[in-house]
């Protein structure tokens, strides 16, 4: 179970930063003149992803033990 919800959760913070990268990219290209609330909220919430996909989801942290071989 414990699996399945963290799969759940990157899927999630996946399509988050595919969205936030949509958004920044159409706006950097003119195709959206002024942003929206929700443009807004998901391109302030990219950084936030970042970091805690940096932070949290990367297979082999320093203080992560190593799985037996």
């Amino acid at each position: 179970m414990q699996r399945l919800g963290g799969i759940l959760i990157a899927f999630g913070f996946s399509v988050l930063i595919y969205e936030a990268l949509r958004v920044g990219g159409a706006w950097w290209s003119g195709e959206i003149e002024s942003l929206g609330t929700e443009e807004i909220l998901v391109f302030v919430a990219l950084p936030v992803i970042a970091f805690v996909g940096w932070r949290h989801l990367r297979p082999r942290r320093p203080n992560r033990p190593r799985p037996p071989s």
